[in-house]
């Protein structure tokens, strides 16, 4: 629900531990910025493993045209650039609509279990007769949050562009 993705992306980013900040990125620079803010979360001790880098589409254009991942993709290995399967520096690549990402934010790395994001479906109605649809209409009331652990903030790093 991109309502509750758009929230979480806002509290993540403003809960990071492991911040860079820099230059507006250019596919020249979109790797070694998502590496820099990797070495920020090795050195915060966060592993390597179960970490998902969200990068809205803007981000994603550059990082699928820079050139060592198009070198990549020449040697057989095309998973980056054909979506959310790839891998970029051990870490999953999820491809998001720039309108859910905070302003000056170009990409956030976050390692599984970092955050905490309940959602609870409080009512749930099917109305069979609504006036004015053909068909049942589906009401519903979503409570939702997201927190970032402070013993675990480490576990997620942000590009803020200055």
């Amino acid at each position: 629900i991109p309502t509750i993705d758009e929230y979480r992306f806002e509290k993540w980013a403003a809960g990071a531990g492991s911040v860079v900040t820099g230059a507006a990125l250019t596919k020249n620079t979109v790797l070694n910025a998502i590496i820099e803010v990797g070495g920020e979360m090795s050195n915060g001790l966060v592993p390597k493993a179960n970490r998902t880098l969200y990068v809205p589409t803007t981000t994603y254009k550059m990082l699928v045209q820079a050139d060592a991942v198009v070198a990549l993709e020449k040697a057989g290995n095309s998973a980056v650039v054909y979506g959310s399967v790839g891998m970029i520096d051990g870490n999953h690549v999820v491809p998001v609509p720039d309108s859910w990402f905070p302003t000056n934010v170009a990409f956030i790395i976050k390692h599984k279990g970092c955050t905490v994001d309940p959602v609870k479906l409080q009512n749930y109605h099917i109305r069979k007769d609504a006036q004015g649809f053909d068909g049942p209409v589906v009401e519903g009331r979503i409570y939702f949050d997201s927190f970032v652990l402070d013993a675990k903030k480490a576990g997620v790093g942000v590009y803020k562009i200055s």
